[in-house]
């Protein structure tokens, strides 16, 4: 069981990555202005940090989808997650919410907000369990890998028609109350 639940969250983690990595090379300039708009780094940083971010995510997929997850791999994802979301956490308390968080892929939101904290947190203690379940655990069974990955696959796309549920489900509410407004 233990080689099933590292091999899931390896490829989970790992298409996290490529489909950020995806979004974030597909829309570069957008991309750039959301690094921007957090106002953390000096402009002339901003592309920097994005190439810095994007070789690092690069990694760590690789690492995440080889099932090669070291001590090395789990600390650089931590400080990398961590790193987002201290960012996140300061424009929280600074009140500038009003920005997409620059996650790219299936974790992208158009606005700030304590579940990203949570989640990214969520993230990390995924990331750090994997290297404690590497190799003792796994078991070599054909197909095993490509099963797992079609799991992780499946997880990925329910948890993506949830948020785009949730988020319709609340610009519904917010039509019912304006226009409930305009019956009054």
């Amino acid at each position: 069981m233990a080689d099933f639940v590292y091999t899931v969250s390896c490829y989970i983690l790992a298409l996290i990555f490529i489909l950020s990595i995806w979004d974030k090379l597909a829309k570069w300039q957008v991309y750039l202005v959301k690094i921007k708009e957090y106002n953390i780094l000096p402009e002339n940083l901003v592309a920097v940090f994005g190439w810095l971010s994007l070789l690092v995510e690069l990694l760590l997929a690789f690492y995440f989808l080889t099932l090669q997850v070291n001590l090395y791999a789990s600390m650089l994802f931590t400080l990398l997650m961590l790193i987002y979301t201290g960012a996140v956490s300061v424009n929280i308390y600074k009140g500038n919410t009003l920005i997409a968080c620059g996650c790219g892929g299936v974790l992208e939101n158009d606005r700030l907000s304590l579940l990203i904290v949570y989640r990214n947190l969520a993230l990390v203690l995924i990331g750090v369990g994997t290297s404690f379940l590497r190799e003792e655990f796994m078991v070599h069974l054909p197909y095993f890998h490509f099963t797992s990955l079609l799991i992780s696959v499946s997880i990925l796309m329910v948890y993506g028609v949830l948020v785009t549920f949730f988020e319709q489900l609340k610009l519904i509410k917010n039509l019912r109350m304006k226009l409930s407004y305009f019956e009054d």
